[in-house]
């Protein structure tokens, strides 16, 4: 009880020395509201046109006792209020103070609290409804020229106290506790104000479970991979909270600073290409209409270069690539970010951003979400996903190559996978963990490599392994096996057709004519938009460059939008290896050289630099001769002969080796990805 009225006694303390931080803190979230508004003039528009529309409170046209999901139609009653709030209250508003505006909102307000709409989506009980709530009463309170009934503002703020049952980590923990937040500054309580910033604060630590990972990637749904989607809404979240708060007694502390900056710097930044995310960083996500633009991460990042002033080039040269006015590439170093911690890896410079996802025992797949798959849990998202975490890559130059381009994908060939071609995608439902024990990579920081040991998943098998170095991914597969009664096959691209398309042989290049075609590449490639595909070994390649047709409503079934009923068409890139029906220890091989000149493409299949040494089930190891740069991945504990080089490795390991043949300026880097292990030991490389 003590220590209690002793906290109380220090709030109090601290408010009368800043007796104003209410107030500053009430008129940066009114000013962020105003400020958000991108077309004024169409918010003016509306205002007036739903202002009358609104009949005793509330509007015909929507659906009160709806039990749909998502989106969950009576949300759109207080998205309606919180629009009417913003053209009452706003200094650029025409409408600003206007008395009728006030009525309708009281009247609004007043349905709203007199009925119980509830939703069978936990978040728009728990979140969606009390944090737009807050925000529209806070706007009255601050701003409001006529103010609410003390009796029905009252009422309505104790409705949004509402019981937690759901929003306890991550994410979700800062969404609920944003308008207990609300709360507080709209009774000017400090201990209640003191309370909600410390949870929404809490989450700004590294952690095993959901929310920011120590390789600064961000889990949710278990450990399932979601920097952008619920690693993106933290990032909103705690830059906007940061930024109200900043240089107020309820300040972001420095240590909770350091861990956003790290994560938005090592995480979000390092998925964005140009204006573009990288979709391999989100799971459900994907199937929502323009979700990969980075537009609005703007505000945010503007917030970021005041509260993380140490950073402000940083964000100032992201806000430069995402608005276009420079480069994808602009002030882009050359990094490779292993994120060991959610079975993914990327590496990104001037030239393009690379990634490949897998999944293992450790981590969960992107969730697939069919329409009924959970009875009343499902949101009817990314319904064809199934093939999204079993090594999946992108390959992003100028940031759009995959620009909504989700509803037409043949989604049995995402780019990098090796899978059965299902006419029905095999569903991964919320939380399907991988069934893999051997995935992960290793960086010298620049550069790396990542495997993925496929494992009967979708009752297939393959040893893949990506090596990443600074103009160049090569790309190696074996041990490829089947059950399944269907081709399997490995994509290795598919995405927006951006020209015209040539084979490449050695010193030659020729325009392909048909849309369609069955190559036999041997020693040669092809040449797509500013990119080469080397196939070094003869295999059955087979090309499309013709017109893929589909609907956002085929890959979302929860949406209603009339729009997304739509089929779309345009002509697609799609580049593939047929392993055929049941194939048993198939391989495959190839190097994708992104951001190639067409005249250095021609020479390119003849005047190779990287030298693959080994390729089946025990290493497969790639050797890059003008850096002298070894990359390999051991399966088991083993031999690697190098000319008169021998490496051995005492445990299975990704192995990187520097300047091979200079043991005065050797670096070797090495790491486990062994899931099986409980203890990372240490691996021991003998080079004689």
């Amino acid at each position: 009880m003590r220590e209690r009225m002793g906290m109380i006694l220090f709030l109090l303390g601290i408010l009368l020395y800043r007796g104003n931080d209410f107030e500053v803190i009430r008129l940066r979230i009114v000013e962020e509201q105003w400020e958000n508004i991108n077309n004024r003039s169409q918010l003016l528009n509306d205002t007036k046109s739903f202002s009358q529309l609104l009949q005793n409170g509330f509007w015909k046209d929507i659906d009160y006792t709806s039990k749909v999901r998502s989106p969950w139609p009576p949300a759109q009653h207080l998205q309606r209020v919180k629009m009417l709030t913003i053209a009452y209250t706003a200094p650029w508003s025409s409408l600003k103070g206007d008395f009728s505006i006030f009525e309708k909102i009281s009247a609004a307000l007043s349905y709203w609290n007199q009925h119980e709409c509830r939703s069978t989506n936990w978040w728009h009980n728990e979140i969606g409804t009390p944090r737009t709530l807050g925000l529209i009463l806070v706007m009255m309170q601050q701003a409001g020229a006529q103010k609410l009934a003390p009796v029905l503002q009252d009422s309505l703020i104790e409705k949004m106290n509402v019981r937690r049952f759901n929003g306890t980590t991550g994410v979700n923990k800062i969404d609920f506790d944003m308008h207990l937040f609300f709360i507080g500054i709209l009774k000017q309580d400090p201990e209640i104000t003191m309370k909600a910033i410390e949870g929404m604060y809490s989450v700004n630590v590294t952690t095993d479970k959901e929310g920011i990972q120590p390789d600064f990637s961000y889990a949710q749904h278990d450990i399932m991979l979601h920097i952008f989607g619920y690693g993106s809404e933290y990032f909103k979240g705690q830059a906007s909270i940061g930024y109200v708060t900043r240089e107020t007694a309820f300040k972001m502390k420095e240590r909770h600073l350091r861990i956003l900056s790290n994560f938005v710097r090592k995480g979000i930044l390092a998925q964005i290409r140009g204006r573009y995310i990288n979709h391999n960083t989100f799971g459900r996500q994907i199937s929502r209409k323009n979700f990969t633009d980075a537009i609005d991460l703007i505000p945010y990042l503007e917030k970021m270069k005041r509260i993380d002033p140490e950073y402000k080039s940083t964000y100032d040269d992201a806000l430069a690539r995402i608005l276009e006015k420079k480069d994808p590439g602009y002030h882009i170093k050359q990094v490779f970010s292993n994120y060991w911690r959610t079975d993914f890896a990327s590496v990104q410079n001037k030239r393009f951003l690379f990634s490949v996802k897998g999944s293992s025992i450790h981590t969960a797949q992107a969730e697939t979400d069919y329409c009924g798959t959970y009875g009343h849990m499902g949101n009817g998202e990314n319904n064809k996903g199934g093939y999204r975490s079993i090594g999946s890559t992108t390959l992003l130059i100028d940031g759009n190559e995959y620009y909504n381009i989700y509803p037409i994908w043949d989604w049995a060939k995402i780019p990098g996978t090796t899978a059965p071609q299902k006419e029905i995608i095999p569903a991964t439902d919320y939380i399907t963990y991988g069934t893999s024990t051997f995935s992960g990579g290793v960086t010298n920081g620049k550069i790396g490599n990542f495997v993925f040991d496929m494992q009967n998943q979708f009752k297939t098998n393959a040893r893949k392994s990506w090596f990443m170095f600074e103009d160049k991914i090569v790309a190696l597969g074996t041990g490829i096996s089947s059950e399944a009664k269907e081709r399997v096959v490995t994509s290795v691209e598919q995405n927006w057709a951006k020209g015209d398309v040539y084979q490449l042989g050695p010193n030659s290049i020729h325009k392909i004519e048909a849309q369609d075609e069955k190559i036999q590449l041997e020693g040669s490639g092809l040449y797509h938009n500013n990119t080469a595909y080397i196939f070094p070994k003869k295999k059955k390649i087979f090309l499309s460059n013709a017109i893929q047709s589909g609907s956002w409503n085929s890959i979302a079934c929860g949406s209603k939008d009339p729009d997304d009923m739509v089929a779309q068409s345009k002509k697609v890139f799609k580049l593939w290896i047929d392993h055929g029906v049941h194939p048993n220890q198939a391989d495959y091989e190839y190097i994708i050289y992104p951001q190639i000149r067409y005249r250095k493409a021609r020479r390119i299949a003849g005047q190779q630099d990287i030298f693959i040494l080994k390729n089946d089930n025990e290493i497969q190891a790639v050797f890059e001769k003008s850096t002298q740069i070894l990359q390999a991945v051991f399966y088991q504990p083993g031999k690697l002969q190098l000319n008169d080089r021998t490496i051995t490795v005492d445990k299975a390991c990704n192995l990187i080796i520097e300047h091979l043949n200079n043991k005065h300026r050797r670096k070797i880097y090495a790491s486990s990805p062994d899931k099986k292990e409980k203890t990372k030991d240490t691996v021991m490389v003998d080079i004689l």
